[in-house]
């Protein structure tokens, strides 16, 4: 049974669907799209302006609008903190890890946590306005787009409420678990599960329009890009994956197969996508052995590999020319978009499974040392040099 607190309908009142400010990271991969790109410049010569501890390990992405960062903490904490300063503005509390990213429109903050419940938290104090329960984990980021809040939970139910009413619009409760955020586009919502089925759904009416099986897990959101839904896929097997269709491109309006990537090999991380060109880690084998991959969107075909030192957990975000991702060796890592040739690696801790947010001509970005970093580029960006 779900249940809807008092005070929900007041605050999804203010919820609308706006555009996302050039200089905002507003949810989950920036966009509603989950491009993972930013339109701001390129963040050349990155140092450390500020971080901030604010628990045991900050292992979900950040989102920034109007100022603030918010970010979820493994100590189940939602934190809200000044974007320039790294001041600590507010805390709330919720009963189990955060690992989900905050959604955040008008005034209001939208986040999931272990405890089952995806949080409405005022953004100016941290006030708990209104929560909704679901019967498992919820693992993945909302979105919020069309006026609507979409988010799944690991007890396989995908939840529409309407910004209208605070109700639901419509629900689709499955057998597995959904780990990841939905992206939409075009008015078609597309997820996937962990038993490795992607659906594309109707954003009005939650019905369903198509369906795909992957032969592996789908743990980590899709992309979509003009028309294409790009679909990651965690192999069934860790240790020895065998040969699997790591990422798959499906038309967005019928889930047509339209090209696969197939290896044995699996991409649990969220993929980027600028112009015309996908990004995206892939893991192989016992060893954990980690490449970044660039693939061209209309064609499916491999345009650059390179070898990275140790896992990446972290979704690799654009700007200008560069990717940035954190890695398990503890550094930030940016690498050209052309090649994947290393531009900059930036110790941050030991290990970073948090994805950047990069608002403002900043970049931010949680580690395991229980600190959200603030970067900021020490360089002029390419292209906008003066001249003498």
């Amino acid at each position: 049974m779900r249940t809807a607190l008092v005070g929900w309908s007041l605050i999804v009142l203010a919820i609308v669907l706006e555009p996302v400010c050039a200089d905002e990271w507003t949810m989950f991969r920036h966009d509603a799209t989950h491009t993972g790109r930013s339109t701001e410049a390129e963040l050349s010569g990155l140092s450390e302006a500020w971080a901030i501890e604010l628990g045991s390990s900050v292992d979900a992405s950040p989102a920034v609008a109007a100022g603030r960062v918010y970010v979820g903490t493994a100590d189940g904490e939602i934190c809200c903190l000044d974007a320039a300063s790294g001041d600590v503005l507010w805390r709330q509390q919720t009963g189990g890890a955060v690992v989900s990213s905050p959604a955040v429109a008008d005034g209001i903050v939208l986040i999931g946590s272990v405890d089952g419940f995806l949080h409405a938290l005022s953004a100016s104090d941290g006030a708990v306005e209104g929560r909704w329960r679901t019967r498992g984990p919820i693992i993945g980021s909302p979105v919020i787009v069309g006026g609507m809040a979409i988010f799944g939970s690991m007890d396989g139910s995908l939840v529409a409420l309407e910004a209208a009413t605070g109700l639901v619009a419509w629900e689709v409760n499955g057998e597995a678990g959904i780990s990841c955020s939905p992206a939409v586009a075009q008015d078609i919502v597309v997820y996937g599960d962990e038993a490795g089925v992607a659906y594309g759904l109707d954003l009005v009416s939650g019905e369903q329009m198509w369906s795909v099986q992957t032969d592996g897990r789908i743990v980590n959101t899709p992309t979509i890009l003009d028309g294409v839904a790009l679909v990651p896929v965690m192999s069934k097997s860790a240790l020895t994956p065998p040969n699997t269709d790591y990422l798959i491109a499906l038309d967005l309006q019928t889930g047509e197969r339209l090209w696969k990537q197939r290896g044995k090999c699996s991409v649990f991380t969220a993929p980027a996508v600028a112009d015309d060109f996908v990004y995206f880690a892939t893991v192989e084998g016992y060893l954990s052995e980690t490449k970044l991959r660039c693939v061209q969107v209309s064609t499916g075909s491999q345009v650059w590999e390179t070898k990275l030192p140790m896992l990446v957990e972290s979704s690799p975000a654009v700007a200008g020319d560069a990717l940035y991702f954190g890695c398990h060796d503890g550094n930030l890592w940016v690498v050209r978009t052309s090649d994947g040739s290393p531009v900059q690696t930036l110790p941050l801790a030991t290990k970073v499974f948090s994805s950047p947010a990069i608002a403002d001509g900043r970049l931010y970005i949680g580690a395991n040392d229980g600190k959200l970093h603030c970067l900021e580029p020490t360089e002029v960006p390419r292209g906008e040099e003066t001249a003498p």
